[in-house]
């Protein structure tokens, strides 16, 4: 049995848009954990290469790349459809990851930052098509289904600070280091 690689991948597991929007609700909590506890570390993290300044243009630069590449949204989503680009896009998310986990110096450590702050909000919007894609023409539930979108982003972004604080507080003070 091959999925198919269509925008609209929840009609394949289920038939019911109640399912799709509660899968999509679920990968909307394990994405936002884990973009939340990275953003808590990463300042940390990358104080073992860099200035604060230099941290600060790494935020900024991030942020200017991740924009234009919102202008390449259309045209990717177009090629890859949207259930396949989310799987890439989440590889290479973990491989950012991993990359900065593993990065012995500052370059990769840089380059692994960039990139996994570039993905993340690319993720999201990927996930945000599914969600048009599951709500369809039914418009009187776009604003129901959005809104319990961002607030169930916010919850979990709310609750990262007490899971990094849980993770790293055995090992408060202690410099952060590569694996």
């Amino acid at each position: 049995m091959q999925l198919p690689f269509s925008t609209n991948v929840f009609d394949y597991f289920s038939t019911k848009k109640e399912h799709g929007l509660k899968t999509l609700y679920a990968a909307l909590i394990v994405l936002s954990l884990h973009a939340s506890l990275v953003v808590f570390i990463n300042s940390s993290y990358l104080e073992q290469y860099f200035s604060s300044e230099s941290i600060s243009m790494l935020y900024v630069l991030s942020s200017v790349i991740s924009l234009i590449s919102f202008l390449y949204a259309g045209p990717l989503l177009r090629t890859f459809g949207n259930f396949k680009l989310i799987v890439l896009l989440s590889l290479f998310e973990v491989a950012a990851v991993f990359g900065m986990a593993f990065a012995g110096g500052p370059a990769g450590a840089a380059l692994f930052f960039v990139a996994h702050m570039v993905l993340v909000p690319f993720i999201f919007l990927s996930m945000d098509v599914f969600m048009e894609a599951i709500i369809g023409d039914q418009e009187k539930q776009t604003g129901s289904a959005r809104g319990l979108f961002l607030v169930v982003f916010s919850i979990a972004h709310a609750i990262a600070p007490a899971l990094s604080g849980l993770i790293i507080g055995p090992h408060a003070g202690a410099s952060f280091s590569p694996v």
